[in-house]
């Protein structure tokens, strides 16, 4: 098949997650370089016309291309850049622990080439932007406040050094037009009058829902705070890791028209915020809600929120950590607080070990959609758990690091109808091998399991071939094998397998 026919073949195709994996493996060949001219115009008019944005994420390629300051004109196919991350905190830190080398699109790309990016336009097409620690510069935030890029993002988000991120925010208040922006990050940054009053202006003249203060630090006095434009627009608020114990009652006192998730995770938050909280009529209206590494708070915070106030409209709980009591959590669990509650995170919480599960004679809440139960000690009981029913309802279960044992991971993939409703499981950095994954897909009988995620476990690439041809996982949708022991070898192998032919692969 020729180089025109292949593209072809793969954009005209129904779009789906392996097409995508696909096209960008081709475009980084050597071969679809040598015709990007004529190919990439046809490529992003069939792109556009019937592409969700979702699916078009730049690929990791063309990332660690321009570290190695090559072209990277295929970056122009994707919607989304996301730069300098790995998928979540407990990725990151065991590739570091374990002393493996990062993926190249993880490294600085630095102001040189970020500035070069935006200036030449290969994000032409990008409505999503975000990067992480990626040494943007303030030459670099002068540049994309200046580019055409600007003006079309939908969401923007940046972590960097307190005087970039200023830059950027600073830039962007002051350009003579409307933005698109709905989504901006600046993470890293020190509020002080002028930058909050560079904040509230800039939402007048956008499209701005959502702000992420990460990390963020304050010079102000809490009495010094006015955001009479955000007050009124403002759906999502995410103050994760913030240090600002003075500045939070005084900006969750704010009263908020709109708001609808809030984030607090990690933040240092004093116990009297609480308070501040429990008399907020906008609490009602909260639908997602992270708590998660709330260290200052104790089980009477907890049970004063959820329990005693209650918040009617909450459907989205993070307790990463959180010191949350068994009572709490058991009328939680039961259904009996929290009426709308269907996801539900509680990794890392002490109170909740295979032991919890024991206390109830009736299966858990039925509108319960995802339980996040990592680092929770439910190996032992995990077999006992399903048998009775507790998680028979449950769309979504993510339980890593728990170190279940082989005869448990095979109950699970055979509990055809105790996990009836089952669409993703999560089971990532369990040590677990190549026979105990073999053995347990070949088994796989959970009728409605599309997404199996298996990062940071031990599969090898002798693992990933036997996986390739176990013939129940053609159902699978989604494939996540991330943090493995794999080479490139075993990658090919999943992606090159009739089983998993309709199956993405994300390595």
């Amino acid at each position: 098949m020729g180089v025109f026919e292949e593209m072809r073949s793969l954009l005209q195709g129904p779009p789906s997650a392996r097409r995508w994996s696909r096209l960008c493996a081709y475009a980084a060949t050597s071969e679809s370089a040598r015709f990007v001219d004529g190919l990439l115009p046809y490529a992003l008019h069939h792109l556009d016309r019937s592409w969700p944005d979702e699916l078009r994420v730049a690929d990791r390629a063309w990332l660690a291309a321009v570290l190695e300051d090559a072209p990277a004109p295929w970056m122009a196919m994707a919607r989304s850049i996301q730069a300098g991350i790995l998928d979540d905190e407990r990725s990151w830190q065991w590739t570091f622990d374990e002393g493996r080398e990062l993926d190249a699109f993880v490294a600085p790309l630095g102001e040189e080439r970020w500035t070069r990016l935006f200036e030449e336009g290969f994000l032409s097409s990008a409505t999503d932007l975000f990067m992480n620690e990626q040494g943007l510069g303030q030459g670099g935030a002068r540049a994309l406040v200046a580019s055409d890029l600007a003006t079309q993002l939908r969401s923007l988000r940046v972590h960097d050094e307190g005087d970039v991120v200023r830059e950027l925010l600073l830039g962007l208040a002051r350009r003579d037009m409307t933005l698109e922006l709905e989504v901006l990050g600046l993470s890293g940054a020190v509020m002080d009058d002028e930058f909050s009053r560079e904040l509230d202006a800039f939402a007048e003249r956008s499209r701005l829902r959502t702000v992420q203060l990460r990390s963020a630090n304050s010079s102000m006095e809490g009495e010094d705070l006015h955001w009479p434009v955000l007050v009124r627009q403002l759906e999502g608020l995410d103050l994760y890791e913030s240090h600002m114990p003075e500045m939070l009652p005084a900006i969750c006192a704010l009263p908020f028209q709109r708001l609808r998730s809030l984030n607090l995770g990690d933040a240092d938050a004093p116990k009297e915020l609480v308070d501040v909280l429990i008399a907020s009529t906008w609490l009602d209206g909260i639908e997602e809600l992270d708590l998660s590494w709330s260290s200052n708070w104790e089980e009477e915070e907890f049970d004063a929120l959820f329990v005693e106030r209650g918040m009617p409209a909450l459907s989205r709980l993070d307790l990463t950590a959180g010191s949350i009591g068994t009572d709490a959590l058991s009328k939680i669990l039961r259904g009996d607080a929290l009426p709308r509650l269907k996801f539900l995170e509680l990794g890392i919480a002490d109170v909740v070990t295979s032991s919890l599960f024991e206390k109830f004679d009736a299966p858990i809440r039925s509108d319960l959609e995802f339980l996040g139960l990592g680092t929770c000690s439910m190996s032992g009981g995990l077999i006992d758990i399903i048998e009775k029913g507790h998680w028979a309802r449950l769309r979504h279960i993510d339980i890593p690091n728990n170190d279940p044992d082989e005869d448990e991971i095979l109950y699970i993939f055979g509990a055809a109808e105790a996990l009836k409703r089952l669409e993703r499981l999560g089971l990532g950095e369990n040590e677990l091998d190549d026979d105990a994954l073999v053995h347990a897909a070949s088994a796989l009988a959970l009728p409605e399991l599309v997404h199996l995620d298996l990062r940071n476990n031990n599969l090898t690439d002798e693992g990933a071939k036997r996986l390739a041809r176990c013939a129940p996982l053609a159902q699978l949708e989604v494939l996540d094998v991330r943090y493995n022991r794999l080479s490139e070898e075993g990658v090919e192998a999943l992606r090159a397998s009739e089983v998993l032919a309709e199956c993405a692969i994300v390595s």
